[in-house]
């Protein structure tokens, strides 16, 4: 009832729950209703939860209660010893628009957990800011696909023209998500130089997710370069390409 009410004096009994026994599964459920900054310090704590229920409440509950009061707590959490702690305070970073977030989450690029370094990139595609584009395309690189993936998808917007050869070398890459997300990004820029490597791709592209989203990047260029590739991609068997060619 607490949660749903959103009383602000009863956030003391929400925090002081989330750490007692039984309780804190009611506890976290009720947080989920109680958007605060507030209460973010309480629920990173319960991050280490023993019990899987409670540490899946509190994730869900910190993606709704996190703002640009929250960065504080969040930087602090990014010192923490436990990995999961870590990556969810990374993630919540990117939710909170606050450019303060942008030095620490390039220097979690480094963590040694993959789950920290793929929510930091994750989180540096949120905030946009070009400072982070030389650590996510050194991130194209790095030896998890999933880390690969979420730098190439954040170079989108933190990327600009710099990180154009890297996501173009990033089309060969042997994971799809990489490849997909790399060519989502080509196609933003603008850049007609990107047309030929696309072109090339598309043509040995094996996965048809993968061909449909290089076909969409060189539409989006609007340049005559991409004229002939686009031609050809609309004698392509899967109608969806050759409805975006």
């Amino acid at each position: 009832i607490l949660g749903r009410w959103g009383l602000t004096k009863g956030f003391g009994r929400l925090a002081a729950a989330l750490s007692g026994d039984p309780k804190r599964i009611k506890a976290t459920q009720a947080t989920v209703w109680y958007p605060s900054a507030r209460v973010v310090p309480a629920l990173l704590a319960a991050l280490k939860d023993k019990d899987e229920r409670v540490r899946e409440g509190v994730s869900k509950a910190l993606e709704l209660a996190i703002d640009a009061r929250a960065t504080g707590p969040l930087l602090a959490a990014m010192k923490d010893q436990d990995a999961f702690v870590r990556a969810r305070a990374a993630g919540g970073l990117g939710q909170t628009r606050d450019t303060r977030a942008v030095e620490p989450l390039i220097a979690a690029m480094k963590d040694e957990d993959k789950l920290v370094r793929m929510s930091a990139a994750w989180a540096l595609g949120d905030l946009a800011d070009p400072r982070a584009a030389a650590s996510l395309t050194a991130a194209l690189k790095d030896s998890s696909d999933a880390v690969r993936a979420a730098a190439a998808r954040a170079l989108k917007t933190a990327g600009g023209p710099r990180a154009a050869g890297p996501l173009a070398a990033a089309l060969g890459d042997k994971d799809t998500s990489v490849r997909k997300c790399a060519a989502e990004a080509l196609g933003l820029f603008g850049d007609a130089r990107v047309c030929e490597p696309l072109a090339a791709a598309l043509k040995r592209e094996p996965d048809a997710k993968v061909r449909w989203a290089m076909t969409v990047a060189l539409a989006r260029l609007r340049s005559p370069h991409a004229i002939e590739p686009l031609a050809a991609a609309m004698k392509n068997a899967d109608p969806y390409i050759r409805s975006e060619a």
